[in-house]
Parts: C-alpha cells; sequence; structure tokens
C-alpha cells in the first residue's frame, strides 16, 4: 500500500544539473538530511564565552590537536572559535584554512557562523573573504583537487561524479558483466561455485567485499591472499573454502575491471573513486603534495570517528603538524559504511601521549535528569569507554515543572495482541506485528497527553526510530490520536504522489501491468470513484477474456460508459483519449515531458498543492521529474531503462533518498517549528536537538547478521560460510567463526552508540518506548532487543513488576536519588481486555 502524508523536513538540496550534486544527495545522503527550522542563530557576543574545556581548545592552534567532544558539548563553537582567532590573531588568511566537515550541511551551518562571528566582530573584509573559504566535504575537497589537477591524477577534466543512484545501476550491470566474463568456457568450478550460492548471493559478497577494501585504500580490490593458513593443518572444508575464495577473488577481479570500463566510458567517477584518487594525487606527485600541504596553515577536521584509513590517508598526505580533529567515539555509528572508530581511538590515544588530546565533558543541551538517564543506561554497558556528561543546564531555569519526571519508560507486553483484532486503538493501524501496534498506540497515547497538558508542542516532539520499515505505524498511530506528523527521512519513494507518478509511467511503458493501470485509475490523475472501479473489474473478468484492463476498456467502452454514474464516465472518457495520446507519444517523449504532460493535463499540480504542506509536496513532484531529467541527459530517452533505474534506487536508498527542500515561509522566521510530531530515523537525527525525544521500537532484535564471505585486510585473515551443491547446511571455515565473533561484537557495540546518539538528542525530555514478554524477561544476549537491557538500567525492579503478567496498572514514578526520577508505564493485553 501506498503511503501518504510523509512530508519532508529536509533543509538544503545541492543545485541540480551539476556534477557536484552528487557530493551532497549520493553516499552521505541520509547524514545530510535536517530540519528546516534547524538553520543556527547569530549567537550574541555575550554567548560567545567559553568553557574552559573549549578556551584550551580554541586557544592551542599550534601543532597537531584532538578534541573529544562529547554530545552538546558546543564543538561548533569551539571551531568557529579556533577559525576566527586564526585569522585575528594569527594573520591567517581565510583561504589558508581547510576546514573539513561531514556534510555539506554541517560545511554550511560552520561557514555561516564563522561569518556571523566576523561580522560581530567587525571584520567585513574577513566576513566576505569566508564566502569562499575551504569549508566542505571530504568528497568535494578531493573533487577539487583533481579538477584542479586532472592530468597528473590520471582522470578526464570534465569528469563527471556519479550519483549513488546511477553508480549503483553501474555496479549491478558490470557485475553481469564479469558473471559472464566468470563463466565463460569450460570452467565447471565457477558453475559450481554459482550454483552453489546463487548469482545474487554472489553479487551481495562480491559487491560488499569491493566496497570494504576500497575504504580501506585498496583501488583494485582483491582478497587477503593468507599464506599463514596454507601453511597450516587445513582441513576438507577449509581446502574447499580456499579455492572457493580464490573464485570468488577472481570474480571480484573482473568485477572491478568491467566497473571500471564503464565508468570510464563516460568519464565518470564515484564518490570511492574521488578519495582514492586524491589520494593517489598527492603521494604519487611530491610537487603537488608540497604545494597544497603549504597552501594551508591549518586543518580541521570534524565527526573524526566516522572517517576510514583512506580519508586519513589523504589527510596525512597535507598534514605538516598543523591537523586539528574533533569526534566522539560514542557517536561512531556509520560502520556499515566502513567508517573504523578504531581509527580515533588510536589517534586519541597516540596523542595523549604527547599532552595533545582534550575533551569536551560539558553539555550544554540536555537537563541534568536526561544526563543522569544516560548514564545508568550506558556506563555499565560501555565501560571504561563511557564519558559522563556534566550538565550546564539546571532544571529550574526553564518552564517545565519541575517536581515532574523528564524521564519516561514505556513498557507494552509481547504477548496476547492476536486475541484482540478488534480493539478500538489498534484497528487501522497499518499493518505490522500486532505488538508493535499496541506499542505504537501506548506512545502516541502518552504523547497526545503530553501534548494536551501543555507538557509540550507538536511541533517540539521527534519520535527516533532505529530502522524505518514500520514508520508508518506509529504515524499512523499518532494520527488517530489527532497529531499532524511530519516524516524527515525516507519517505521520497513512499509519497503517494511519486507513487501516482510512477504508476502512470509504468502503465505507458507496459499496459498489461494491470496492478500500474489500477492504480493510476484510482489516483487523482484520473479519479475514478470505488465503485467505479468495481464496476470496471466487473467488465474486465465477464467480457475481457484475457484482453487486459486497457484493452477491455477499449473495445467495451459503450457498455462500460452505459454503467458509470455521470462523473466517474466522464473522467473514464478523457482517460481513454489522454493515455491513447500519451501511449503513442511515449517513444519520442523523454520521462521527464512525460510527466510534465500528464500533471498539466490532469491538473495534478493544483490538486497536490490544495493539500497538507501542498508546497511540500509538489516541490517532491519536481525532484521526480528532475531526476528523470538528469538520467535521460546521461542515459537517453529510454522511458524501461528510466523505469529499471527508479527500481534500482528503490531498492538501493529505500528509507534513505532525501525529499525535495522547501523554504520556510519567510512569516515563520528561520527558526520556526512545523506544529506536527517527527518522525526520523535515528542516524538522521545525528547532530540536532529536540525539546523532546522519543526513543520508539525498542523491543525490536539487534540484526547481527554477518556476510558470507569475511576478511581482515591487516592481518591476512580470512574467512568462508562454505556452501556446496547438494549440502543444505553451510559450513564454517578457515577464520570465519573468529571474523563472525569479532564482527558482531564491534556491530553490537555500534548498536549501542546508536542509541546513545539517540537519547543525548533530547534537551527537556526522554521517552523510552519498547515491547518485552512481560510473563519472562528475557536474559541479556547478544542480539536482544534493546528494551531488555535498557528498562532495568533505570528502574532495576521492572523485570519483577512485570513478571506476574499483571504490571500496575497506574503509572509508577520511581525516586532514584540524584535528581533522577523515572515514570513507567505499563501496557497488556489482559489489561485493554
Amino acid at each position: 500500500m501506498l503511503i501518504s502524508d510523509h512530508l519532508s523536513l529536509r533543509a538544503m538540496s545541492p543545485r541540480q544539473g551539476r556534477n557536484e550534486t552528487a557530493l551532497a544527495s549520493g553516499l552521505l545522503v541520509q547524514q545530510q538530511l535536517t530540519l528546516d527550522y534547524e538553520q543556527p542563530a547569530s549567537p550574541s557576543p555575550a554567548r560567545r564565552a567559553l568553557t574552559d574545556e573549549q578556551e584550551r581548545a580554541a586557544a592551542n592552534r599550534h601543532g597537531s590537536l584532538l578534541l573529544a567532544a562529547g554530545a552538546g558539548s558546543g564543538k561548533t563553537s569551539v571551531l568557529v572559535e579556533r577559525f576566527v582567532r586564526a585569522v585575528r590573531e594569527d594573520g591567517v588568511a581565510p583561504g589558508r584554512i581547510l576546514a573539513i566537515t561531514f556534510t555539506e550541511r554541517a560545511a554550511g551551518e560552520l561557514r555561516q557562523r564563522v561569518r556571523s562571528r566576523m561580522l560581530e566582530l567587525g571584520e567585513r573584509e574577513a566576513a566576505r573573504e569566508t564566502e569562499a573559504a575551504n569549508v566542505c566535504t571530504f568528497h568535494s575537497f578531493c573533487a577539487r583537487l583533481l579538477r584542479i589537477h586532472p592530468l597528473q591524477a590520471g582522470v578526464e577534466p570534465g569528469f563527471e561524479i556519479l550519483e549513488e543512484g546511477i553508480a549503483t545501476r553501474l555496479r549491478i550491470l558490470a557485475f553481469g558483466d564479469a558473471l559472464g566474463d566468470f563463466l565463460a568456457g569450460e570452467r565447471q568450478r565457477a558453475v559450481d561455485l554459482v550454483a552453489a550460492y546463487g548469482a545474487d548471493p554472489l553479487s551481495t559478497m562480491v559487491l560488499g567485499a569491493y566496497a570494504q577494501l576500497r575504504s580501506q585504500g585498496q583501488a583494485r580490490p582483491r582478497l587477503p591472499t593468507e599464506p599463514r593458513q596454507r601453511s597450516l593443518n587445513l582441513s576438507d572444508a577449509d581446502v574447499d573454502a580456499l579455492v572457493a575464495c580464490e573464485l570468488t577473488d577472481e570474480l571480484l577481479e573482473r568485477f572491478g575491471v568491467r566497473y571500471g570500463e564503464r565508468k570510464r566510458a563516460r568519464a565518470a567517477l564515484d564518490f570511492d573513486d574521488l578519495e582514492l584518487s586524491a589520494r593517489a594525487l598527492l603521494q604519487a606527485h611530491a610537487d603537488v603534495r608540497e604545494s597544497w600541504a603549504e597552501r594551508f596553515q591549518l586543518l580541521m577536521v570534524d565527526e573524526l570517528q566516522d572517517s576510514n584509513p583512506r580519508q586519513l590517508q589523504v589527510l596525512a598526505a597535507l598534514d605538516r603538524d598543523n591537523l586539528f580533529t574533533v569526534g566522539d567515539e560514542l557517536q561512531s555509528i556509520y560502520g556499515f559504511r566502513h567508517a573504523d572508530v578504531g581509527l580515533f581511538r588510536e589517534r586519541r590515544e597516540r596523542l595523549a601521549r604527547d599532552a595533545a588530546s582534550l575533551e569536551l565533558t560539558r553539555n550544554f543541551r540536555s537537563l541534568p535528569p536526561i544526563l543522569g538517564s544516560v548514564k545508568r543506561i550506558f556506563s555499565e554497558r560501555m565501560g571504561e569507554r563511557f564519558t559522563a556528561l556534566t550538565p550546564a543546564r539546571s532544571v529550574r531555569e526553564g518552564s517545565w515543572p519541575v517536581d515532574e519526571p523528564l524521564v519516561e519508560l514505556l513498557l507494552c507486553d509481547k504477548r496476547g495482541w492476536e486475541q484482540l483484532p478488534g480493539d478500538e486503538d489498534l484497528a487501522g493501524l497499518a499493518q505490522a506485528t500486532p505488538w508493535r501496534q499496541a506499542e505504537a498506540a501506548l506512545l502516541a497515547e502518552r504523547i497526545a497527553g503530553l501534548i494536551a497538558s501543555g507538557g509540550a508542542r507538536a511541533g517540539e516532539v521527534v519520535v527516533l526510530l532505529r530502522a524505518l520499515g514500520d514508520m508508518p505505524v506509529y504515524e499512523s498511530a499518532l494520527r488517530r490520536r489527532g497529531l499532524p506528523t511530519l516524516a524527515g527521512v525516507g519517505g521520497f519513494w513512499s509519497h503517494q504522489q511519486i507513487g501516482d507518478l510512477l504508476a502512470w509511467l509504468r502503465a505507458l511503458a507496459n499496459p498489461l501491468d494491470e496492478l500500474a493501470l489500477y492504480a493510476t485509475l484510482a489516483s487523482p490523475l484520473v479519479g475514478l470513484s470505488s465503485d467505479a472501479l468495481v464496476l470496471l473489474a466487473r467488465v474486465v473478468r465477464e467480457r475481457g477474456h484475457g484482453r487486459g484492463v486497457w484493452q477491455a476498456m477499449l473495445e467495451y467502452s459503450a457498455e462500460l460508459d452505459a454503467l458509470l454514474p455521470p462523473a466517474d464516465r466522464e473522467r473514464v472518457v478523457a482517460f481513454r483519449e489522454l493515455f491513447a495520446a500519451e501511449r503513442a507519444a511515449a517513444r519520442p517523449h523523454p520521462a521527464s515531458e512525460l510527466l510534465r504532460r500528464v500533471i498539466r493535463a490532469s491538473g495534478y499540480d493544483a490538486h497536490v498543492l490544495s493539500l497538507g504542506w501542498g508546497e511540500r509536496r509538489l516541490a517532491n513532484v519536481h525532484k521526480l521529474i528532475g531526476m528523470a531529467r538528469r538520467f535521460e541527459a546521461r542515459e537517453g530517452r529510454d522511458l524501461r531503462a528510466f523505469l529499471d533505474h527508479v527500481a534500482h534506487l528503490e531498492a538501493a536508498l529505500a528509507g534513505r533518498e532525501a525529499e525535495a527542500p522547501v523554504d520556510a515561509p519567510q512569516s515563520r522566521g528561520p527558526d520556526a517549528r512545523p506544529e506536527a510530531v517527527r518522525l526520523m530515523s535515528i542516524h538522521a537525527a545525528k547532530g540536532l536537538e529536540f525539546p523532546v525525544v522519543c526513543v520508539a521500537d525498542l523491543g525490536r532484535e539487534v540484526n547481527l547478521r554477518v556476510p558470507d564471505l569475511l576478511f581482515d585486510e591487516p592481518s591476512g585473515r580470512l574467512g568462508l560460510r562454505l556452501r556446496r551443491l547438494g549440502d543444505p547446511e553451510a559450513v564454517s571455515a578457515l577464520a570465519y567463526e573468529q571474523l563472525r565473533d569479532e564482527r558482531r561484537v564491534a556491530q553490537e557495540e555500534e548498536e549501542d552508540r546508536v542509541l546513545y546518539v539517540a537519547c543525548t538528542r533530547a534537551e527537556n525530555r526522554l521517552l523510552l518506548s519498547g515491547a518485552v514478554a512481560f510473563e519472562r524477561w528475557p536474559a541479556i544476549r547478544p542480539g536482544v532487543a534493546p528494551i531488555a537491557w535498557m528498562a532495568p538500567a533505570l528502574v532495576p525492579d521492572v523485570p519483577t513488576l512485570t513478571a506476574s503478567g499483571h504490571p500496575p496498572a497506574e503509572a509508577l514514578t520511581v525516586d532514584l536519588g540524584g535528581g533522577l526520577t523515572v515514570r513507567c508505564m505499563f501496557r497488556s493485553s489482559g489489561a485493554v481486555a
């Protein structure tokens, strides 16, 4: 079912039609999502006073330095002050400072805040120079480097930067090319490998290894050769696994060659190529390296905990003992994109030996009870790596009730909800696991109560989710409580408007696609009533004789028209004329023009604007047209190819494709908050803050699945889950079990950090919501749902209170001392029944 009413909260978008578009919308797309009201206000001089911690970091501008900046500790203020003081006090020109951030949004914010600070201090000339300052992402810096030195770098001077969707499509095509080469000739072992694993799983294995090895700095990825393992006493499975790895390595090499050919054919580079080529340029050409290193008197890099080895290799080429790095290992949450938190840890430990590592631990974001709850939840879980944050705010400074718990725990029983299909609270929610529906209903009830009591406004509340697949469940529950909602990430492909227009194109491409045709007829593009659709289906069933919906509409038009009421008859006649004409025009016209034509003919733009947040919805329509236009510019006018491309994008970027931006109305001001409850992924919320944070779906078990192929390049270890023809059971071979266990530990640690990031987004209130089996509280084990350990960390008696299956019916307030009280709410099917 298509999901309507997902609305964008993204504030920034790359300019259309330029190669650099990919820098802001591809590999880093999820991190670039933000809210159109999160623009930083220009701070007053009085607010520029730094804490002692911040002052030490801002004042120490000579030599390399690492700053471990805890959540909400004002690291951007330090970056701004270091930049400004380097210009004003050290005589450094703004153009001789290189500041690298993780996203284009962060780069724009830093540049604007530096400029505002310069103006505040009366430095107008420096403020103007800041407009062109080197404040950028790794990718955009590398792209600039390559465009200035294309010949030395061995790239086309006007190279195209592949958007991630196009790059994904090229990789899939390249793997098909490589697989054909791999299987050519009499190659029984190669055939057996493909048959044992399957082409799609093998593709996942090879493309995953390719991406991991490229992130580690390999321009032409190859698997470790494992010379040590060859000298050991190997079992039969190990011997077979080595053979399979050799074949996989050959396929990996063939894929790299074919993918490179497809990129060269279009003079294009993907995001990995930008960094790999820039690193190679700097390492191979001393004159280029030295000139660029001398160009920058000060290097500053933010979010170091989310960097990868090749990025640090680029920095190493420029570093003249002038590198200032900022990060927080507790907020390292991009391991799935091959970021390596170990690089941050290693640099911190090394610089600490030279007293060149500082900390920011004073938190300006969250009230003391929230930081107290964060400490209780994560200190034991994270052990010695956890750093407690000191609150800079006081509960009594605000307008919220000081005697009311600001931290809440909402617990829902996982059992018994299947027996309540008619429950009023659950009826009508999006299809999902019954207990998740029940949890969503409980959370929505609490949010509605909080808003009704004046504890918060709708626009101050955010619901954060680890996975976006069940976002519609929580959104539906909120709307049933009468609350407007905004989905801040992942909504583009699930927008009703995008679904309507893609259904139209699919129907044009293939009128036998009855799902697309019925979707078009039901959409506002045509607007048939439900009764009309039933009548049409009956005519097709009784008279069509396998001809299909479109053919039946043509051949039995008179009979169908006679059955329909006047309004539907008029719509069907108009549709037949328009669809027939557009079918004839489909071949010569590009998809972007076909979209514009149907929008004009149907008045669809006026319909979209008439809906709630219509401007935002229409912006997404224009974004789809722009995507089609860019595809046509690169691939030609091929409607089916564009629809295949869209299918690749939906599969590869589902939940991560940013919605189109819409400027906030000027009357609302730059800091205006839309009066709606927001829903977004935890990853999209990183770097943002909200008055009320609800971390939901904590009853979801952690996904600790690992690939069939594992390796560790530094140690040369290789492991394979070996699959053989005729054997249904896979066998762990070589170093697979050891590597699997290490990978799972790393994954679980990252999942803990994801939750830490979620909790530390909260300013004034924190709600933790999840479902758990009340009668048998889960034991702590790898992969257990987070609520199993988070809830007892806050309220130790929770497992005992729920063991009877009849927990307290009323909310329970627990005083944990030190000013921290927690409100606990329980919901079970028995209580509802």
